[in-house]
């Protein structure tokens, strides 16, 4: 506790006190000798003080973030997030995050770098970068769950994609109050073998609410087949009760080839029944897109039940 040295983090958050400690890594910190997974106790905040240190697993592991938790300023390597079960309140900010081909970090509704259990949220993920070496499929880098969450200005980089389904960077299936915004996203080129959705948020579980705005989409040559490369993608799976309200504002959507029918900025989607919509966006730019900002065609039978557009 306190200024008191310790070997490794491990044994340092081990004996952290909820809400009281600070643990700070110091410069010659060796990864190697460390022992994962990694578990943050609930207030316990883990800070870097110099750029040289690098927290890395021997292959990929994980650090599980309590209650009001606190990750800053650090660099970690095929390392990924799961915020615990029934808390909320995480802060992660100014880091930096490198996947080498890290798919499997997490599974199912899990992302591979940042995954919410039952009941988590009101969490911001904030003025981080992230690049991405995948080159094998990946279901979705961040899974956001629960309300009131952000991640903002933050810096999102694909290199050396060859083939494989990249699924989602950022997806949900419920949770409102979700901001996304001021963030800088860059796809790899041919990313698109089987498709990504930048954004994407299906109704499986529960109502829906996201504000994304003021953020810049790449899509840097990402030529889509399949399902082709998506900015946002709106939909619903199985869940009829429930509804989508997501609001998109001041979004650049940029692709640079200029080219292919499989790429849109906007995509709406059914998959069981007619989603129950509101969709509003206004003051959007997209270039190099064959069709409009919003691609209705998806797999409706008919249109949304509720959208309203504003001027783009």
């Amino acid at each position: 506790n306190g200024s008191c040295p310790y070997d490794d983090i491990s044994s340092a958050l081990g004996v952290a006190l909820n809400g009281n400690d600070v643990v700070t890594v110091r410069s010659g910190y060796v990864s190697s000798t460390e022992t994962f997974p990694l578990t943050i106790p609930n207030g316990v905040t883990l800070d870097c003080e110099s750029d040289d240190i690098i927290i890395q697993p021997a292959v990929t592991s994980t650090i599980t973030m309590g209650q009001d938790s606190v990750i800053q300023d650090c660099s970690f390597v095929n390392t990924g997030l799961i915020m615990g079960s029934n808390v909320n309140g995480q802060q992660i900010i100014n880091n930096n995050f490198t996947l080498y081909n890290g798919a499997g970090l997490a599974s199912g509704y899990a992302g591979d770098l940042l995954s919410f259990t039952a009941g988590s949220g009101s969490m911001t993920f904030s003025s981080n970068t992230v690049d991405v070496y995948f080159t094998s499929s990946s279901d979705k880098l961040i899974s956001l769950a629960g309300d009131d969450n952000t991640v903002s200005d933050n810096v999102f980089t694909y290199y050396g994609i060859s083939t494989g389904n990249f699924g989602n960077m950022i997806g949900a299936n419920n949770g409102t109050g979700v901001v996304i915004s001021g963030n800088y996203i860059k796809l790899a080129d041919n990313m698109g073998g089987y498709g990504i959705d930048v954004i994407s948020a299906y109704i499986a579980f529960g109502d829906v609410g996201w504000t994304v705005s003021n953020n810049v989409f790449d899509f840097n040559g990402c030529e889509g087949s399949g399902t082709g490369c998506v900015g946002i993608r709106l939909g619903q799976q199985g869940n009829p009760t429930s509804t989508i309200h997501v609001t998109s504002t001041y979004n650049i959507f940029y692709n640079q080839t200029g080219g292919s029918s499989s790429l849109y900025p906007i995509q709406l989607e059914q998959t069981t029944s007619d989603p129950v919509m509101y969709v509003h966006t206004g003051y959007n730019g997209h270039y190099g897109f064959q069709g409009d900002l919003i691609d209705r065609s998806g797999d409706f039978s008919n249109s949304p039940t509720h959208d309203e557009f504003a001027d783009n």
